[in-house]
């Protein structure tokens, strides 16, 4: 069989060996890795395919990626260390904190998010990302939000209200970590979550990697001009984003972290938030079942083709996963307490996630129970006229309006069309009050949220968030900034393919 080690392989891993290699060839990935445990013991790592698509060096099982937002289980680590310590509170507005930090747009707002809200992605920060900037050093995280962040970020709905994914919550954590202890972000990861947790090979700084040698370079397109490169560890940096996502690791250093949340370390934090780190703190209102804690999503349970292709099997079982994406990279981690099982991949491409891996994996080393009776994710038509209406995003896309035939529910979004962008007209159900939006060849999940039964509010996507009659909602932005908005978020949700829940 394929990959790098040297030594012998089980046979019982073959099947997975082989539909991760036949995964990566449908991926267009070159290199990967793949660690696998069971019964908190790593059973099975390993490297498939080349560091370097260029080059031929093998990646092994210590080979190090950058790991994107599976950080943020990490960064949600070290801000719980400090409520446990009495030196935070969860339910306390950030503002206790980091008193000097305000929203200059809008006063209200800053007061608003709690520390709970950044964990669980309920602050309604709109999600931005650099993928490259100068502002490299420790200094830099504060210099962001206090500068640009306080300037121009803002709140796409009221904070607490719904679960939506946001990069600068995670990187407010992380400041409001790093205000709270006195030690720079980067320092106190490295001193007080992963060094206690034997994860001596993840790094945040590129020449920290370089360094050590054994790392992976990704294929990717570059996030300026679109061309293609091959993205080294020092290719790009972003000091402010760190604590959403920058972080290089391997997926044994990875394997460490499946362990923590498995059976904890009171030397890093009590059980008792541990596991609430894998709880059911908000409900992301897409699939039913499926939750985010903090820093991590928490289903109970999960999907797995059946015998046949039309066949889905389900299982009631509960699931803790993070995905990750950063220009050049991809990572999975995966883990099933009710079966003791955890998987981790860590690729060097632009949307390499390797689920049928995963259920190959599932299919022959577990032992499954009998598939459980599905959640009813079926739409019905007779709902639509609940979501017909008229939407406002005063920030990102203005005017949205929703209506109906009765057999299909129709989306009209007056930017896209003042800017010729391509979209579907039609949005494809595919839970309850959930559909797929297909906007210049991107599909962005839609959900309608509701205060009352009567109509929905709130028409979510992470880009940008409708208020039904949001007449009040004025903001001085230009169509021109609007649309730029859009196509950045575009390109971003086309990196993160195919994930609905990043």
């Amino acid at each position: 069989m394929g990959g790098q080690g040297g030594e012998a392989i089980d046979p019982r891993f073959n099947p997975v060996i082989e539909a991760l290699e036949a995964e990566m060839a449908q991926l267009d990935t070159s290199g990967a890795a793949i660690a696998i445990l069971e019964g908190g013991e790593v059973t099975f790592a390993r490297g498939f395919g080349k560091k370097n698509p260029e080059e031929d060096a093998p990646v092994v099982a210590t080979t190090l990626f950058r790991i994107g937002s599976t950080q943020k289980m990490m960064t949600a680590t070290a801000v719980l260390q400090l409520v446990e310590r009495g030196q935070l509170d969860l339910d306390e507005p950030i503002t206790t904190y980091v008193p000097d930090f305000a929203f200059n747009l809008d006063p209200t707002w800053a007061p608003s998010i709690t520390v709970r809200d950044l964990l669980t992605h309920q602050s309604a920060q709109y999600d931005y990302l650099k993928i490259d900037t100068p502002q490299v050093g420790d200094e830099a995280l504060g210099d962001w939000i206090n500068g640009y962040w306080s300037n121009q970020g803002y709140l796409m709905a009221p904070s607490g209200r719904m679960w939506n994914y946001s990069n600068p919550g995670f990187m407010m954590a992380g400041f409001v970590a790093e205000t709270v202890s006195g030690v720079p972000y980067r320092t106190y990861m490295a001193e007080n979550v992963w060094g206690p947790l034997g994860m001596n090979r993840t790094f945040l700084l590129p020449s920290d990697v370089i360094a050590d040698g054994d790392y992976a370079s990704g294929s990717t397109l570059h996030w300026d001009t679109g061309e293609p490169m091959i993205a080294t560890p020092d290719s790009y940096d972003n000091g402010w984003a760190r604590p959403a996502g920058f972080a290089f690791s391997s997926v044994l250093d990875m394997a460490e972290f499946v362990k923590f949340l498995r059976a904890g370390n009171p030397s890093v934090l009590a059980d008792q938030l541990r596991t609430q780190m894998f709880a059911e703190q908000v409900d992301t209102e897409i699939v039913p079942g499926e939750f985010y804690g903090f820093g991590l999503e928490a289903a109970r349970g999960f999907f797995l083709h059946g015998e046949t292709a039309s066949e889905i099997d389900y299982y009631e079982l509960p699931r803790i996963s993070h995905a990750g994406a950063l220009q050049g990279f991809s990572s999975d981690v995966f883990y099933f307490p009710s079966l003791d099982f955890g998987f981790i991949t860590l690729a060097n491409a632009d949307g390499a996630y390797f689920r049928d891996t995963l259920e190959v994996a599932l299919k022959t080393l577990v032992e499954l129970p009998a598939p459980s009776t599905p959640p009813d994710l079926s739409v019905d038509p007779a709902d639509y006229p609940l979501y017909v209406g008229d939407y406002t995003d005063p920030w990102n896309v203005g005017a949205i309006s929703i209506t109906t035939d009765g057999a299909e529910l129709l989306i009209s979004i007056e930017l896209a069309d003042n800017y010729d962008i391509p979209y579907d007209h039609v949005l494809e159900p595919y839970a309850p009050n959930n559909f797929i939006l297909t906007i210049q060849g991107v599909e962005l999940p839609v959900t309608f949220l509701f205060d009352e039964p009567s109509a929905a509010k709130y028409l979510r996507t992470r880009y940008f968030v409708g208020e039904r009659d949001a007449t009040a909602r004025t903001v001085a932005r230009t169509d021109a900034e609007r649309a730029a908005n859009l196509f950045s978020a575009l390109e971003e949700a086309r990196r993160d393919r195919p994930i609905a829940l990043r």
